[in-house]
């Protein structure tokens, strides 16, 4: 006779595949539910009723907020040839919200050529997620992977002005002055009406050498501020004062600047060193407000 503990053991294991079918079935209302359905998978004896299931246990994980066990759960589906459509963007979603940028990188590439859709649906889910990610990559020198993110972003999303900025900000501290020019003129073509990404333009175009053509963009940024003053690009005017012969005189506006922000340091700073130069006096050189970076 066998014995009754062994009975009992032979008869829950089946009875597990069943549960988490279920589970899945209704639906997994909540994190609670989708734990609850993970622990009767990891419960499923080895064998083809784990197998059949390991595809949409890592959908199951990630809802439960298990994304560590997820990723596990994603490995051991691609080594028995088990992924499925589902699989695959859950995986990038479990990376992206653990923040493994070259990881999640890595397995993107493949993703956005074998489904650009499924693809697309992880960038718009995870944005808010995955744009630290690109930062931290360029910021840790992992250049090439950082600019892909940020242009997968840009080019993989309807087309928004942000996204293009963000790129161009990118190119720009990678010396890509070239591509950071056509992002941040498709940035503008988006919303011309923008004083932040007019400003972020001007400073590019300092730093590529066309004075008059950054000069131009601040005040095009100025004139495009709600309240005149309350965004960069005055204190970039005052530093073309401080740093060359301006064409305009920047002091009137950056007066009423500082009483819109009177805790504006460096542009109180820059306004006292423009008064400076003009008595004949050494200032410090001052670096530009570029405020608007990272949106």
């Amino acid at each position: 006779m066998r014995p009754l503990a062994l009975g009992l053991l032979v008869a829950w294991l089946p009875a597990q595949a069943v549960d988490f079918d279920r589970a899945v079935a209704a639906g997994l209302p909540d994190s609670a539910a989708a734990e609850s359905a993970l622990q009767h998978f990891l419960r499923i004896a080895p064998g083809p009723d784990r197998d059949d299931r390991l595809a949409g246990s890592i959908v199951v994980a990630y809802r439960a907020g298990n994304l560590l066990q997820g990723c596990r759960l994603f490995r051991a589906a691609r080594e028995a040839n088990r992924t499925d459509r589902d699989s695959v963007p859950t995986y990038l979603r479990c990376l992206a919200a653990l923040g493994d940028g070259h990881e999640f990188v890595t397995q993107a590439r493949a993703a956005r050529v074998d489904d650009p859709t499924a693809f697309a649906g992880v960038l718009a889910a995870d944005e808010a997620l995955l744009l630290p990610i690109a930062d931290d990559l360029l910021r840790s020198g992992s250049t090439a992977e950082g600019l892909w993110l940020f242009d997968a972003l840009a080019s993989g999303l309807p087309a928004h002005a942000s996204r293009f900025a963000n790129l161009a900000l990118a190119l720009r501290h990678t010396a890509d002055l070239v591509g950071a020019k056509h992002a941040y003129e498709r940035a503008l073509e988006l919303a011309p009406g923008d004083p932040w990404t007019w400003n972020d333009y001007g400073l590019l175009l300092r730093v590529s050498g066309d004075q008059a053509g950054a000069r131009a963009a601040f005040l095009r940024s100025l004139a495009l501020d709600a309240k005149l003053g309350e965004g960069p690009s005055i204190t970039n005017l005052v530093l073309d004062g401080v740093l060359m012969s301006a064409v305009v005189d920047p002091l009137a506006w950056a007066e009423q600047a500082l009483a819109t922000r009177p805790s504006a340091a460096l542009l109180r700073r820059a306004v006292i060193d423009l008064v400076l130069r003009r008595a004949g006096k050494p200032v410090l050189q001052q670096q530009p407000d570029n405020r608007a970076r990272g949106r």
